[in-house]
């Protein structure tokens, strides 16, 4: 393969319309009478597929563009794969980053210290950090906040 070839292939190739807040590319068909993702568009058009016969299914980004639609960096895939994806890449909201959290990292390694020194008191814990016993034990035995 040319090194111009294999150039433009890595390329995206940016939607330059209408977005959405998410900054997807999105386009109205008048005769389906509503918007669709400019990328799930483009999928379709380049495997000579209707939208109908995806449907259920995500169409995902390798290069992880939210404008792209570039048909070479899209694949077909299910929620779980978009999800496992998401988090392979590290684009998951996890620790602090998530906005349920409570806890902070310096807060989870005072609970797992505490815990390894012998006090074995996640109720007293729980109320200390504001969170639920559950949580605490989790943190404590790695099952939450297992990168740490």
């Amino acid at each position: 393969m040319s090194l111009a070839i294999k150039s433009v292939m890595e390329n995206c190739i940016e939607w330059k319309q209408c977005c959405t807040h998410g900054g997807y590319g999105r386009k109205w068909l008048p005769d389906k009478r509503k918007h669709f993702y400019a990328h799930r568009l483009a999928y379709c058009k380049d495997r000579c597929l209707t939208l109908e016969a995806i449907e259920g299914l995500h169409v995902m980004h390798t290069c992880d563009n939210r404008k792209c639609v570039n048909p070479n960096h899209l694949r077909l895939g299910t929620h779980a794969d978009n999800m496992a994806d998401m988090g392979a890449k590290g684009r998951s909201p996890r620790g602090e980053k998530h906005w349920l959290s409570k806890l902070t990292a310096a807060d989870v390694l005072a609970i797992r210290e505490a815990y390894a020194r012998g006090d074995r008191h996640p109720r007293r814990l729980a109320k200390q950090y504001g969170v639920n016993y559950y949580t605490i034990m989790s943190a404590a035995k790695g099952k939450l906040w297992g990168w740490l």
